[in-house]
């Protein structure tokens, strides 16, 4: 365990802006399951008016903490199959995403990039 109480400090902050995001953004969605039930609006407010994968975008943000405390081969392998395993979970969800909403959806891309907007 590192002794550097900055990194330790740093790495827990990340940590709990990592967790905000990801609890914020499951709140967005609501906690009732939705796979194979009837379409229901697409979810756009709250951190999904910054990001199209906020959920992602959190967990992403928490594994950067272990990258940072820990500096290693292994820190940076789990958090590189981190990012390739969620790049293909969102190229899926997306097809998915734009097979229901149709238009809807192509206009939500063209505002909202993939991972976090930055700027108004």
């Amino acid at each position: 365990m590192p002794e550097n109480l900055a990194l330790k400090i740093v790495s827990l902050t990340i940590v709990c802006i990592g967790t905000v995001i990801l609890l914020i953004s499951w709140f967005n969605l609501g906690t009732k399951p939705s796979l194979g039930m009837a379409k229901i609006e697409l979810e756009t407010g709250g951190f999904y008016h910054c990001s199209r994968n906020p959920q992602l975008l959190g967990y992403g943000i928490m594994l950067i903490a272990p990258v940072i405390l820990f500096f290693s081969w292994l820190t940076l392998l789990w958090f590189s199959l981190y990012l390739i395993i969620s790049y293909f979970m969102v190229k899926s969800e997306e097809e998915f995403l734009e097979q229901t909403y149709q238009a809807k959806y192509k206009k939500y891309c063209m505002q909202v990039p993939r991972i976090m907007k930055l700027k108004k």
